[in-house]
């Protein structure tokens, strides 16, 4: 007798969240995408898998997620972007020098305003971070949060946007609708 082996697949129709967009992008709603990120910032790239250190990052790391972060009913975009070139410079430590190569990450939400209009939030810059990156993003859903910081519960009513430092911390960035901005709670430390 042969076994029957079911797949469940559950799906959250307001989370969708991407596993690693490469460039250039197809289709209409991606070249919008690009077309908001040179506007901000002409130097400005996706950060890749590629430029995220494997070694101490999990497999599922992107650089770009998708959802309605701010509960409008439109899909809106969070960034990690690369500005500029990655520099080779010299780094000190205790009278040692090391080689190091710097990156500049900015972390940016692009709000769907309506077709092909976005507003952009800087929530973060990281002027001084090591390539390859030890930072990605992520969807976080909906729910209870405890901040480590305050060790206070957080709700969280909409998806949300964790950033994680490989090895290190977490913090999710969530939009409070009453003031119309994101917030941030501290996961891990």
């Amino acid at each position: 007798m042969k076994r029957l082996i079911m797949f469940f697949i559950i799906i959250f129709p307001f989370v969708i969240e991407d596993d690693g967009f490469t460039e250039p992008f197809q289709g209409s709603k991606n070249s919008e995408l690009l077309s908001a990120i040179s506007k901000l910032e002409p130097e400005a790239k996706i950060l890749q898998k590629e430029d995220i250190n494997k070694l101490d990052c999990e497999e599922e790391m992107s650089g770009l997620i998708r959802a309605d972060f701010n509960g409008d009913g439109l899909e809106d975009y969070a960034v990690l972007l690369k500005i500029g070139n990655i520099e080779d410079t010299v780094y000190t430590y205790k009278g040692i020098r090391y080689p190091w190569r710097r990156l500049r990450v900015w972390l940016v939400v692009f709000l769907r305003k309506g077709k092909g209009d976005f507003q952009p939030i800087v929530l973060q810059r990281l002027e001084e971070h090591s390539h390859p990156a030890y930072v990605y993003i992520s969807v976080h859903p909906p729910g209870i949060v405890r901040d480590v910081h305050s060790g206070q519960d957080v709700k969280l009513n909409l998806p949300s946007i964790q950033e994680t430092f490989c090895g290190k911390s977490a913090q999710i960035f969530y939009w409070v609708h009453q003031v119309k901005k994101f917030n941030t709670v501290y996961i891990s430390e």
